[in-house]
């Protein structure tokens, strides 16, 4: 019988733990696996090969963002129609990012990603595409580099890496610029865990610190990886083994495991303090749902359901899309069992193979536990589920399909062939896959009509196309799709703001301000909203509601420097031109090219 070994790993036969040549090699000379240490050259030479071809695979496959625009989804919030980020580095500008919420969330390092973009680069939105595209293979290398180090399985981290690097459902990560997010939280997420393997096998107390400050460098690019001291946890059971017989329930290890949670608890503490600092955020934009809009079971069970969905659309990735409708009461009880169901049969089989093959249950739990944060049981937003939601936790998947295909093909005929052939086809498959999606980001309207054609009833990106062809001045279209977006939702606020605009661009104001209202009902959070409505009003010459209405502008945002220009317009008109003059110059204070706010100023001087 032939068994399958793949060089630097460990496989399992009658459920023992074997060590390869390689293995044997490393640990004789008393080291432990390490990406440019001392050990067997050829797997050096080979590390570096993978490593080259990892980031030519990637450059190929997102090369046509070059070319590509920035959306209309977020990519104005964070980036062109941002009040800092376009003016580069400054520090009244980095301060603002470590005080701000905007984009209901608190992640200074990812601002100030974007402003050292726009200070090189200015708004030209293919060089922040490839800015991305940079950070993935950074984070695809040192994905590989790390696994390498904690297994010293060369070809294995090489597929791990792979998966991760040209998986379709990673695209969304990459291919759009307000996901930068995503991308440098797991670039520093990465560090943490690579120093932290030094720190485990030889309790260096630099590596520890360096350790905790990339953590915090991670948390503060995106609260994504709160769960990271849980992950800690399941590395220090394998592949790290820092317990000894770790199925015997013994006063020893019940001591070590102690040990082991309490020398993660300054990374608890870091993850508590983001979480506290996200829910402020979310909260106070008014991105988090509340329990009348979705009930703790719905997002129960969508949560369920949207486990195994990620689970699906990694395997056989198909009908991505950019927003996934929440089906709120529309799942049904089989859907949800069924889901349930699985679920809770991978983890019994995980937990029951824990002892032989560790790697399942690391990898399967990695899964569970990374998805966490975003799997809706504090919902935020309207999704049910995002394929950038996946960036992370499909490591833990990529992990199980490295280790045990080649266990499974172990013995049988022609199976090293077969895993060798069988690896490289599901790789070219999946970054011919990933090229083809990569092609839906190209712009807006791309994007837009291609989601629309994998998802039903999408309300959010019907919407999005209204405001698309509103600023194309195709105002029928615009109402078109506006009017199915209210039709399938009418409590949607954004889409009765931006009818309103439409209906005031058709001269037909009194149905501009009865959905302008419509969209502070269902929506009061958004200053938008509220300037939007101040503006129709002010053209009725209601200036007292118009100015009540700027108040509430300015309470939800204080810095919306529109706001204070239609309120020193009104002062102007009032005779007041001291207190006009102020409101300007605090509005170019925010925006130093706000154009009417200088035209105002200057007319006065």
């Amino acid at each position: 019988m032939t068994h399958v070994i793949l060089e630097g790993a460990d496989t399992l036969r009658n459920g023992q733990r074997s060590d390869t040549a390689a293995d044997t090699a490393i640990r004789v000379e008393g080291k432990k696996p390490s990406v440019w240490g001392a050990g067997i050259s050829r797997h050096r030479i080979l590390l570096l090969c993978m490593t080259l071809l990892l980031v030519a695979a990637i450059v190929l496959v997102y090369r046509p963002v070059k070319d590509f625009e920035f959306l209309d989804f977020d990519d104005d919030g964070y980036v062109t129609g941002n009040v800092r980020v376009p003016y580069g580095l400054t520090w009244k500008n980095i301060r603002w990012a470590f005080t701000t919420s905007d984009m209901s969330n608190w992640h200074p390092l990812t601002w100030i990603s974007h402003m050292a973009d726009c200070q090189l680069f200015g708004l030209n939105a293919g060089a922040h595409h490839q800015t991305n595209v940079l950070i993935h293979v950074v984070n695809s290398v040192l994905l590989l580099w790390l696994v390498y180090r904690m297994t010293g399985a060369v070809w294995k981290s090489a597929f791990v890496a792979a998966l991760f690097a040209l998986h379709p459902l990673h695209v969304e990560s990459v291919a759009w610029i307000s996901e930068r997010k995503d991308l440098l939280s797991t670039f520093f997420g990465f560090l943490a865990v690579y120093v932290y393997i030094g720190y485990a096998r030889q309790k260096r107390g630099s590596s520890y610190i360096i350790s905790l400050l990339c953590y915090a460098l991670s948390i503060l690019a995106k609260p994504m990886m709160v769960t990271l001291p849980f992950l800690l946890l399941l590395f220090d059971f394998w592949p790290l083994e820092r317990v000894h017989h770790v199925f015997q329930r013994t006063e020893h290890t019940l001591r070590t495991w102690t040990g082991l949670v309490i020398e993660k608890i300054p990374f608890f503490c870091i993850s508590a303090l983001s979480s506290v600092m996200t829910v402020f955020a979310q909260t106070q934009a008014g991105a988090v749902k509340t329990l009348d809009a979705f009930p703790l079971d719905v997002r129960v069970f969508n949560a369920i359901v949207a486990y195994l969905q990620y689970l699906i659309k990694t395997v056989w990735p198909r009908q991505l899309a950019g927003f996934y409708p929440h089906p709120g009461y529309s799942l049904g009880p089989g859907e949800v069992f069924s889901s349930l169901i699985a679920l809770a049969g991978i983890s019994y089989l995980a937990v029951r193979q824990a002892r032989k093959r560790p790697y399942f249950f690391v990898g399967w739990f990695g899964y569970l536990g990374m998805l966490v944060p975003v799997i809706g049981l504090v919902q935020v937003g309207s999704q049910a589920m995002a394929d950038r939601y996946s960036y992370l936790p499909l490591i833990g998947l990529f992990i199980i399909a490295a280790w045990g295909l080649p266990e499974l093909l172990a013995g049988r005929r022609h199976g090293k062939a077969i895993l060798r052939g069988g690896g490289i086809l599901a790789l070219i498959m999946l970054g011919v896959l990933s090229a083809r999606q990569v092609g839906h980001w190209r712009d807006t309207k791309t994007l837009s009509y291609y989601i629309l054609s994998v998802t039903q009833d999408n309300v959010i990106i019907l919407n999005s196309l209204g405001a698309f062809y509103t600023r194309e001045g195709k105002l029928e279209k615009a109402e078109a799709y506006l009017r199915r977006s209210l039709y399938l939702k009418p409590q949607f606020g954004l889409a009765h703001n931006n009818m309103g605009i439409v209906q005031s661009l058709m001269g037909r104001t009194k149905m501009a301000i009865f959905h302008h209202r419509q969209a502070i009902r269902y929506d009061p959070h958004r200053a938008m909203h509220q300037y939007n409505y101040a503006v129709i009003l002010v053209r009725q010459k209601r200036f007292q509601e118009a100015l009540d209405r700027l108040s509430e502008t300015l309470r939800i945002d204080p810095n919306f420097a529109d706001a204070y220009v239609v309120i020193g317009m009104l002062l102007m008109q009032s005779g007041k031109n001291d207190d006009a003059a102020d409101l300007f110059r605090h509005a170019l204070e925010i925006n130093p090219i706000h154009a009417d706010a200088k035209r105002f100023l200057s007319s006065m001087e």
